[in-house]
């Protein structure tokens, strides 16, 4: 998502990182890799729990959701650690590329 960040956030989209880590290892993760989006802490795997991608034996699931301002997914992708995805030229899975693709296509803002 990083990759796609300036496209996203030109249709008025925000990125959002979600992980089970506490706040100081994402603190350490953010300035390894200087993120351009804000990663929260679920550290008690709540809201993972709820999105169905919390797996008692291996963790998380790692997944892609796009979530309306109002709450409702459009779209979801699961499994997508960087050994699980094919990537486009700009790095962002192909999936997250068409759909992002047919969104600007329909010139829609969802800020």
């Amino acid at each position: 998502m990083q990759d796609a960040q300036a496209k996203l956030h030109d249709m008025g989209v925000e990125v959002l990182g979600i992980s089970p880590d506490s706040s100081d290892v994402q603190k350490k993760v953010n300035d390894r890799l200087d993120l351009k989006f804000s990663l929260l802490s679920d550290a008690d795997h709540s809201v993972a729990d709820a999105y169905g991608v919390w797996d008692k034996y291996t963790g998380i699931i790692r997944s892609t959701f796009f979530i309306d301002e109002n709450g409702m997914i459009l779209a979801a992708w699961y499994k997508t650690c960087r050994k699980h995805r094919p990537q486009g030229s700009d790095g962002c899975p192909r999936h997250c590329r068409r759909w992002i693709s047919s969104l600007s296509d329909s010139e829609q803002d969802y800020r």
